[in-house]
Parts: structure tokens; C-alpha cells; sequence
């Protein structure tokens, strides 16, 4: 399994074990740090371009679950953002609340003071 696979079936295991009866749960998916902000650097990798791509990896997953008339989950996602640009910490929790999002997930790669994937 993959580091990637392996964050979103824990991303994933999050959501359904906690995840309100409704038709649909909106997910709010922070891709952390961007912009001018690159968050941790190491290797010649920016957090910030690792946290995007898992980001994006599970907005596709879950819309493709939603989209699955066999079963699954159904999920309505919003990103705080899609592309390399800056979001300010108060923005990104702003934009969750005013969207009504059931949850928010917040998408880091520790690389000082911490060690792999931290989701919030």
C-alpha cells in the first residue's frame, strides 16, 4: 500500500466512522500552508505541493464514491483552495464555516518537531 493509499483510507475511516445520517456530509478540504508559504522543505519537496496533491487526490476519490450508485458515501466537497495560492489561516476556517461544512480537514506533511501525516 502506498503512503498516499494508506492516508486516504485513514482519511477516509475518519469520515465514516463519525459521519451524520444526512443524504449528504460536506467535507471541507484544506490543503495546508501554499502560496508563498511552502511549509516544511525537505528532499527538494515543499509541504505545500504534497499536501495539495493528497488534497486533490481525496476530493477526486470522494466525488467518485458520491457518483457511485452501488453504494458508498455521499459527499459534497469544498477546498479552501485547488492551486498553489495562500490562504490565511482565519480563511481557511472562515470559508469552512460559512460554507457549512460538516467537517474540515486539514492536510499536512510534518517534516520538524513531527513525523509524517498530521490531518486535523
Amino acid at each position: 500500500m502506498t503512503r498516499a493509499t494508506s492516508i486516504l483510507a485513514a482519511l477516509t475511516a475518519a469520515l465514516l466512522l463519525s459521519a451524520p445520517a444526512a443524504a449528504q456530509t460536506k467535507i471541507c478540504i484544506d490543503a495546508g500552508h501554499g502560496g508563498y508559504d511552502p511549509g516544511a522543505v525537505a528532499n527538494n519537496l515543499d509541504e505545500k505541493d504534497i499536501n495539495l496533491t493528497t488534497a486533490l487526490a481525496f476530493r477526486d476519490w470522494a466525488n467518485l464514491d458520491s457518483g457511485d450508485g452501488g453504494g458508498g458515501g455521499s459527499w459534497n466537497v469544498i477546498m479552501t483552495r485547488s492551486t498553489d495560492t495562500y490562504v490565511s489561516l482565519s480563511g481557511r476556517a472562515s470559508y469552512a464555516n460559512s460554507n457549512g461544512a460538516d467537517y474540515f480537514l486539514s492536510i499536512h506533511g510534518n517534516a520538524g518537531g513531527g513525523n509524517g501525516t498530521e490531518t486535523y
